[in-house]
């Protein structure tokens, strides 16, 4: 599918079911809700979109069970330049929205640290 933004989505529910990996279109991330809790075994962010991004960004994740979650945002030189808290989370797909007016254009890396743990990054792209 693609989205009103130019962006094209495409999901892939994990685990796989017995007949292997179901594959769907998604709705252009339009929604935020929690998925089934069951379909997650491990956390991680699974995109982040626009990327290239000016002004807002989605951040996808997925948390395998309830966690306290943090999103720290680091420049290329390992500063922190912002952290997001969550606070605790229930297990399933989750969608967040980041504000970048405050950022200068340049690469920047999500890190996603579920219960004091990082367990996933993303990279990302800020051009003003």
């Amino acid at each position: 599918m693609v989205c009103p933004n130019g962006n094209i989505y495409w999901d892939i529910n994990y685990p796989p079911s017995a007949t292997g990996f179901d594959s769907y279109v998604s709705n252009c991330a339009a929604t935020v809700g929690v998925s089934n809790p069951r379909e997650y075994q491990f956390s991680g962010i699974d995109v982040i979109a626009p990327n290239p991004a000016t002004e807002n960004v989605m951040v996808a994740m997925q948390v395998a069970q309830q966690s306290k979650v943090q999103l720290q945002i680091v420049n290329m030189l390992g500063q922190e330049v912002k952290n997001i808290d969550l606070g605790a989370i229930e297990a399933g797909g989750h969608v967040v929205t980041l504000n970048l007016n405050e950022f200068s254009s340049g690469n920047y890396l999500v890190k996603m640290i579920c219960n004091n743990k990082s367990v996933d990054g993303y990279k990302l792209n800020v051009i003003k």
